[in-house]
């Protein structure tokens, strides 16, 4: 189930994505059909998302446990120099 509506949400964006695009091109390209609704999927990408991310939330113990990105590079870092 989960991964259906990942799966989903990733076709609203990437649909979304593409009508933004789409309605550049027309600006600049032809302007005379330049509509307003052609940019629809892209705020129903947006509100899809933003639900998504107050539903599904962060899990505060997961992203304490990733640390900051200093951590993570300085932890590679080690692991380079143990390597060679």
């Amino acid at each position: 189930m989960l991964c259906t509506v990942r799966s989903a949400l990733g076709a609203i964006l990437i649909l979304g994505g593409a009508s933004f695009i789409a309605k550049n091109f027309l600006i600049v390209l032809a302007p005379q059909y330049d509509l307003p609704y052609v940019i629809a999927p892209m705020f129903l990408a947006m509100d899809s998302l933003t639900f998504w991310s107050l539903i599904k939330g962060v899990d505060r113990a997961r992203w304490d446990a990733r640390g900051t990105g200093c951590q993570r590079a300085q932890s590679w870092m080690n692991w380079l120099d143990m390597a060679s």
